[in-house]
């Protein structure tokens, strides 16, 4: 009945490791796809990357989606980036710099769909609090012209970032980030940003990076394959130590005999 256990508990890990294998695999493709795209779009070779991009769709959707790990709501990100960046190559309207910025904003948000730890949008944290911190001394400066290019870039970073931290940060950090943001796109000229307001934006920026890091802090994988080997080692002591006084009893009886 132990040994039962035990196989019915090995069986189980291991079909859990071989569902996570699988769908690293198939994240792999994905990621490849993704990344090929952007390369191509760096070159400007747009026919090129408009086919390769197909390929992605195609692949995506021959996928059971449940098995990759991601919502409902994940999966609609996913297709409006999608989508977006399809129109980007596929218009003649549009730039070199919005069609890199597409290409850019899909690879990070593949990047994130699956990264367990540090995806790759969080690597533009230092930039995007440097432009800001910029942004905020041309303000103070009174440098209408400078705080405006510094805006711009920043909200470029925001823009670029943004859907993978709608799948990786919480609602609430985002609403406050987007709501500084839409404050500096409509109502933020140099005369009505105080110093306190932009104090309050650093920190609600800063708070919206580092609620990422604990969100990726995931021990869900550690703690499953710590509990079944805990489980399965337990058993197999107790099966042991059963066999061990059962055998001890058989030679105290046969001493006994004798």
């Amino acid at each position: 009945m132990k040994g039962r256990i035990v196989g019915i508990l090995l069986v189980l890990f291991f079909a859990y490791t071989t569902t996570v294998h699988a769908a690293e695999g198939q994240w792999e493709k994905l990621d490849n796809l993704s990344d090929q795209t952007l390369s191509l779009v760096e070159q400007k070779e747009y026919k090129a990357a408009q086919h390769l991009f197909r390929n992605f769709s195609n692949e995506f959707t021959s996928l059971n989606t449940a098995s990759l790990g991601i919502s409902a709501e994940d999966i609609r990100i996913l297709t409006l980036c999608y989508e977006q960046v399809e129109r980007s190559l596929l218009s003649s309207d549009s730039s070199d710099e919005e069609r890199l910025q597409k290409a850019t904003q899909f690879r990070l948000l593949v990047d994130a769909l699956h990264s367990k730890h540090q995806p790759m949008w969080t690597e533009l944290e230092g930039s995007m609090l440097a432009t800001f911190k910029e942004m905020r001394n041309e303000a103070v400066k009174g440098e209408q012209s400078a705080y405006e290019a510094r805006l711009k870039q920043f909200l470029k970073e925001y823009d670029m970032i943004l859907p993978s931290a709608q799948v990786d940060v919480s609602s609430p950090y985002v609403q406050r980030v987007s709501a500084d943001v839409h404050f500096l796109q409509t109502e933020g000229t140099l005369s009505e940003i105080n110093d306190e307001q932009f104090n309050q934006m650093e920190q609600n920026l800063k708070d919206f990076f580092e609620q990422v890091k604990e969100n990726r802090t995931d021990p869900s994988f550690i703690w499953v394959t710590i509990t079944t080997g805990s489980i399965i080692i337990a058993t197999l002591f107790y099966v042991g130590a059963r066999k061990y006084f059962a055998d001890q009893k058989r030679k105290s009886a046969r001493g006994r005999n004798d």
